[in-house]
This record gives C-alpha cells, structure tokens and sequence, in this order.
C-alpha cells in the first residue's frame, strides 16, 4: 500500500482529463508489451476469440463512487509456451466493461498485477490510498484470475468484482453487469472492423432471449 498527497488543484485536472478521455474515445488501455493495438490488425471471428466481460471494484475497501476515478487496472501475461509471450493490459470502457482484443484460441491469459487508487480530499489537499495485489507472485493467490480463448468468435468471461481480498464473480443472477450490457459497452470500438456484425448479432439473439 502507498500513501502520497497530491494539490488538490491537480487532482481536479486529472479527473477533468479522465472525465473527457471516457466521453470522448469512451475506452483506455489495450497495450500489448508496452505498444498501442491496430484495430485494423484485429484477427477475424473465423479465427481469433474475442474475450470481454465486467470487472469491477464496487466491494473493494474505501470505495470512491466517482465510476472512473476508481477503476481497475489489471496486467495479464500469456501463460502458453506454444503462443507469443506477451504482457497484457485490457481495453476498458465506461462503467466496469473491459475486453481483450481478439486472440488465438489456445492463448492463456493469467493475471500478474493490479491495482487501484481511492482520493479523498482534505482541505487543499487529498489523500490518496493505492492498493496493489501480485497473484502471480502469489499474494493474495484468491485474485488470481486466468481466462483461456477456448474458440473463435466471441467469448463472455463473466462478471467480477474487486474485494479487499482478491476478485469473486458476481453471482447476481438478475444482474445489470452482464453479457448484453457488455456487448453494448463494447460495439462502438470494434466498429468498422470484422467483428461489427458477430457482436451486433449476438446482441439482437440476447435481446430476443430477454423478451420472450
């Protein structure tokens, strides 16, 4: 855990900054090895896995509800020898939706590092709290989580949640935070790429579902 205080007029610029990097390109993140991904290098649905789903630190400690002043940020490294290795940081968008970008089935995805920052202001200050979890290195080994692309096309992990010791899948069964909200949160990235129609057909099929 890491303590620091920061001017509280700085802090405001950097939450004004995040407030419109999120209503602007309404997603950060999705570097592989430090660099930036091509959307128009995508892999297709005939061939890649499109992982996405919903993580979430609404249970950890000192939870701030400002959404995106809190959120998670998460490292993955590739766990099969017979794949690219690779240390990965998920595309997330607004609210708790986050994605991987579309894979080889067979890509085994473990999660090495993450953490979150809670502010609280005091005055023309603001204390700020970062919490930091290493499962790979096996603390606290109940946040691991490890995703594997099982098949081409799209791949719903599920919804988790952020506790003060590790992550839990929300196991609401009525659910907001589930495969259709995260299918919305999602369609306007990959927009104009091969995996438009795939995830607009799945949201119609949920949608069609939920009405009958």
């Amino acid at each position: 855990m890491i303590k620091f205080k920061l001017n509280k007029k700085y802090i405001f610029l950097l939450l004004t900054l995040s407030l419109v990097l999120f209503s602007s390109c309404s997603s950060i993140g999705g570097y592989v090895n430090g660099k930036t991904l091509n959307k128009k290098e995508f892999g297709p649905p005939e061939t890649h896995t499109l992982m996405f789903g919903h993580m979430d630190v609404e249970d950890a400690p000192l939870h701030l509800p400002v959404n995106n002043t809190a959120k998670d940020y998460q490292e993955y490294i590739q766990m099969n020898p017979e794949k690219e290795p690779l240390i990965f940081l998920p595309i997330y968008f607004q609210g708790s939706v986050m994605s991987f970008y579309p894979m080889e089935p067979g890509v085994n995805l473990r999660l090495m590092f993450s953490r979150y920052s809670i502010m609280r202001f005091y005055g023309n200050y603001t204390h700020t709290t970062v919490y930091q979890f290493w499962p790979f290195l096996g603390w606290p080994e109940s946040s691991t989580l490890w995703f594997s692309c099982k098949k081409p096309g799209l791949q719903y992990i599920g919804s988790y949640i952020r506790t003060k010791s590790g992550y839990k899948k929300d196991m609401e069964k009525d659910s907001a935070k589930n495969e259709l909200s995260a299918l919305e949160g999602i369609k306007a990235y990959y927009k104009g790429t091969s995996w438009e129609t795939v995830i607009e057909k799945r949201i119609e099929e949920l949608q069609n579902e939920k009405s009958n």
